[in-house]
């Protein structure tokens, strides 16, 4: 079994997963964005997409628990 990688902020990574899949059909940019906890802006989230190496488009369904764990690192500040 393959064990994840640490998280910076676990708290944080639950809530980009429970961001990613509140709004059912929208993209995570999307996700992101409207989630108040974040406060992103179109353009951070955008970017903080492009740093992993997501497409715009993705959506939550698409992420693996190491891309959730990239992208919660990401945003980590």
């Amino acid at each position: 079994i393959k064990t994840p990688p640490p998280v910076k902020d676990e708290k944080l990574l639950f809530t980009v997963i429970r961001a990613a899949f509140n709004q059912r059909r929208k993209t995570l940019l999307n996700c992101l964005r409207n989630t108040k906890e974040l406060s992103l802006t179109r353009e951070r989230a955008a970017d903080i997409l492009r740093v992993c190496g997501f497409d715009e488009n993705i959506r939550g369904e698409n992420l693996s628990t190491d891309d959730f764990i990239k992208l919660s690192d990401a945003l980590t500040p």
